[in-house]
């Protein structure tokens, strides 16, 4: 679990290098269903994530994150492993290390 952890850390990191462009309704968007999250209102925060992915930013492997981990705390883990998957492929990388 901690090597996956790491792998998303560092996935996340230079994803935020790419330079897509992220529009302030994006951002706000974005805020505001991580503080749902945070919250722990999960499904209330699962839309909010979807909003974000629906448009290319930089904000989209930070999303697709919290949008698994909101799955996985509501127990929908087949979506939250679809969700990671597509997360530039870090899943695959990081089974490397097992």
């Amino acid at each position: 679990m901690k090597n996956a952890l790491k792998c998303i850390v560092i996935s996340l990191l230079f994803s935020s290098m790419a330079g897509a462009q992220t529009p302030k309704n994006d951002l706000d968007s974005f805020k505001k269903a991580l503080e749902q999250f945070r919250a722990a209102k999960y499904d209330e925060a699962i839309p909010g994530f979807e909003g974000v992915l629906k448009d290319k930013t930089n904000l989209e492997e930070y999303a697709r994150f919290y949008l698994a981990q909101s799955f996985m705390k509501t127990n929908k883990l087949d979506q939250a492993e679809t969700e990671l998957k597509k997360n530039s492929g870090f899943v695959s990388e990081c089974e490397d290390d097992h």
